[in-house]
């Protein structure tokens, strides 16, 4: 058995500053995170035109739908033409309106559906216009024109029955 004396001693950590500052240092990152990022996205999603709402579905039946509808539709026309949103922004938005609209008015959630769902779920009008709003919506360079867009939407929802 070895001698006590001959048992080397436990290190020392003579850098223990260093290890402090490294802490500390990672506990201001933590906290400046939690603290600036969300100002930041907040200013950033005040900016942007879509985080605009302009229809919420409100599931309670027919009542007041197609006149929510309306106003959001002509809400979609006001901003195009102010220059808020562009012509892609404007078309994905009247699907929006529209599928919100079949979902205050049947039984069905239209806003997530693919065209081919919602040719097959019977919303025959619903479908016809998000069919028109598609080419538009997901065109690579911008549109600038609104065209016929609002009329069939507005279409849409006053031929409901």
């Amino acid at each position: 058995m070895p001698d006590v004396d001959e048992l080397a001693p436990p290190l020392q950590f003579s850098n223990w500053p260093l290890w402090l500052l490294l802490a500390l240092g990672v506990i201001a990152v933590v906290v400046a995170w939690y603290l600036i990022i969300p100002r930041i996205a907040v200013r950033a999603a005040g900016r942007r035109p879509e985080a605009l709402v302009v229809y919420q579905p409100q599931r309670m039946g027919p009542m007041g739908a197609r006149e929510r509808a309306i106003a959001a539709i002509a809400a979609v026309e006001t901003d195009h033409a102010s220059g808020l949103i562009d012509g892609r922004e404007a078309h994905l938005r009247l699907s929006a309106i529209v599928r919100g609209f079949a979902w205050d008015m049947s039984a069905v959630d239209a806003r997530t559906m693919t065209l081919t769902e919602l040719k097959g779920s019977g919303l025959a009008p619903i479908a016809e216009a998000v069919s028109q709003f598609y080419p538009i919506a997901f065109r690579e360079e911008e549109t600038e024109g609104l065209g016929s867009a609002a009329d069939v939407a507005r279409g849409a929802v006053t031929t409901w029955s």
